[in-house]
């Protein structure tokens, strides 16, 4: 049995989901993408102001977009 208290759904197979309907995995993957374009201007910009202002919270919050970015392409 699942626990009861947390009421987060585990995440659908998006394979089969994206063979049911190809437009909507499509859609999908776009999507994705273009949240990674933002994600990566996002880190380029922080990491940037990082280098001209010597920051380092700046490059910190660089490294933490990144990997927020790679963890989103990957799951």
């Amino acid at each position: 049995m699942r626990q009861l208290t947390s009421d987060h759904k585990p995440r659908e197979n998006v394979t089969r989901n994206r063979s049911q309907n190809g437009l909507a995995g499509l859609r999908e993957r776009v999507e994705v993408k273009m949240i990674n374009q933002h994600m990566m201007n996002k880190a380029r910009r922080a990491a940037r102001e990082a280098l001209t202002k010597r920051n380092a919270r700046k490059w910190d919050e660089a490294n933490r977009i990144m990997r927020q970015a790679a963890a989103s392409a990957f799951n």
